[in-house]
């Protein structure tokens, strides 16, 4: 019943483009996802369209339904290619990649991240070890989780301590271990 009064309360706002993005807030949080994603899709379509930045964020918000809630890879990946709006698009279409089975291309989106964009570097090569243990690939896992241990910019960052701890879990010595004394 809340959800109806609010969507009908939704129906009554003014302006085209603001009542398809309420709605869309009004499904998203009703767990309506592929009625949210229908009010996206037409919101997206709009002629003329909505301004860049909001149509660029509209696009995410579509692509992240079609990813995680709808399981629409392809579309996601589509939308994500559409977006061009790196890094923070390359993530996502990675992540739709593998999500449809392109194992090999998500790899190789997160090799184009790492090389390209020096802030994210270290991420991408933790997710694409991350993704490797997953796949079992246990000898390509550890060698980029040893590879964010080595690398002289990322030595200091969470990453390299993720993947410390990875490999220890992994049961593989990673050096560089303390004891302790008494003195």
């Amino acid at each position: 019943r809340r959800y109806d009064d609010a969507v009908a309360a939704a129906e009554k706002t003014k302006g085209h483009p603001a009542k398809l993005r309420l709605l869309y807030e009004i499904a998203s949080k009703g767990d309506k996802w592929k009625e949210a994603a229908q009010y996206l899709e037409e919101y997206v379509a709009l002629q003329p369209p909505p301004p860049p930045e909001e149509l660029r964020r509209a696009k995410y918000d579509l692509a992240w339904v079609y990813l995680n809630r709808t399981g629409q890879y392809e579309k996601a990946i589509k939308l994500y290619e559409d977006i061009n709006d790196p890094p923070r698009s390359l993530w996502g279409l990675a992540s739709a990649l593998r999500a449809d089975g392109k194992k090999d291309a998500a790899y190789t989106t997160l090799t184009e991240v790492a090389s390209i964009f020096p802030n994210d570097a270290p991420e991408a090569v933790l997710t694409m070890a991350r993704w490797r243990e997953a796949d079992g690939q246990k000898d390509k896992a550890i060698a980029l989780y040893r590879s964010l241990m080595k690398h002289p910019e990322w030595k200091k960052t969470g990453q390299s301590s993720a993947a410390h701890q990875a490999l220890e879990r992994l049961g593989i010595a990673t050096g560089g271990a303390m004891t302790n004394e008494v003195r």
